[in-house]
């Protein structure tokens, strides 16, 4: 008759998860070094890394005199796992690399509406000359000042134009007189966003380092 340890709270969960997985512990710990992703597909891998014991467990199983033969088999499989070297690192590189051919293809969509708008937005001859024209008025704004004379300027400057006032009532913010200089020297100029189809796609992308979470 086995022993029953009470090292974790989690052996009945960890008995379910090796009656679903139908794997011994040492062939578990097998797969896991010799990263097996027949033998341990991505759900597996998932289940593995919620039940791994906390250092504490992992010692007091380690110095368990009982014999791991007496041992439980949901602490024997705590045992045999705790003797791996950064069993959570191990596990997570494995669900990396089974998914990254997943989340490579989730991002080439994007990538590819993003690229198209970055094309759009180098190409617009329109969108060239109202960014000129936004050089020659900070330079005329700045002009007897070290900011003077710019040779360019930060897309995110841009952001800054219509919070920047002027004296003119009919104009007044910075980005009202540019719409109204545009008018002016071109009416053309004003629909240069027709010249960037893929702008409103573009914006909707979102991009975030979450894909890089493994579990």
């Amino acid at each position: 008759m086995r022993a029953e340890t009470d090292i974790s709270a989690r052996s009945n969960n960890v008995g379910i998860m090796l009656a679903r997985l139908r794997l011994s512990p040492l062939r578990i710990k097998t797969a896991i070094l010799e990263c097996d992703e027949e033998t341990l597909s991505v759900d597996d891998l998932a289940m593995l890394v919620r039940m791994l014991p906390s250092p504490e467990e992992a010692e007091r199983l380690r110095t368990f005199d009982g014999g791991i033969t007496k041992l439980a088999k949901p602490d024997s499989f705590l045992r045999e796992i705790s003797t791996i070297p950064r069993i959570k690192d191990r596990i997570e590189a494995m669900v990396f690399k089974q998914r990254f051919e997943l989340h490579i293809a989730e991002l080439v969509p994007d990538l590819a509406i993003l690229r198209s708008a970055m094309m759009e937005v180098r190409e617009s001859e329109r969108f060239r000359e109202v960014l000129a024209l936004v050089l020659r008025l900070g330079n005329r704004l700045n002009g007897g000042t070290f900011r003077g004379n710019a040779m360019g300027f930060r897309m995110g400057d841009l952001l800054k134009m219509k919070e920047t006032r002027t004296s003119q009532p009919k104009c007044p913010t910075l980005l009202h007189y540019l719409a109204s200089t545009l008018l002016k020297v071109n009416a053309q100029l004003i629909l240069f966003s027709e010249e960037m189809s893929s702008l409103e796609a573009a914006a909707r992308c979102e991009l975030t380092p979450s894909s890089a979470t493994p579990l």
